[in-house]
């Protein structure tokens, strides 16, 4: 099966979830729950497979589950179609 690879960097602990840019190949996300325990990439999974139109258990983690700086896979779409889906739905806006 197709899987994309992508980078994010989260933001935990934020007043608000949602996405900040795409940029560069980096999706920049923010989520309100605290990094304790998993809780915040978790958030951030489902976020990232909320923007993509996709089952969460298609998104996995892949790299740095306790850094800001993660790198998943998402199952069943193409790289262009990840960034596509991406540029269409997430404003880029500095971040800040």
């Amino acid at each position: 099966m197709t899987a994309a690879r992508l980078a994010m960097r989260v933001q935990s602990g934020a007043r608000s979830a949602g996405p900040v840019s795409f940029q560069a190949g980096v999706l920049r996300l923010r989520v309100t729950v605290p990094a304790e325990k998993g809780n915040a990439t978790e958030a951030a999974l489902a976020l990232t497979a909320e923007l993509l139109g996709v089952p969460k258990s298609r998104v996995t983690l892949v790299r740095r589950a306790t850094s800001r700086e993660k790198l998943i896979d998402i199952e069943g779409l193409a790289q262009a179609q990840v960034n596509q889906r991406l540029a269409s739905r997430v404003e880029d806006k500095p971040a800040g």
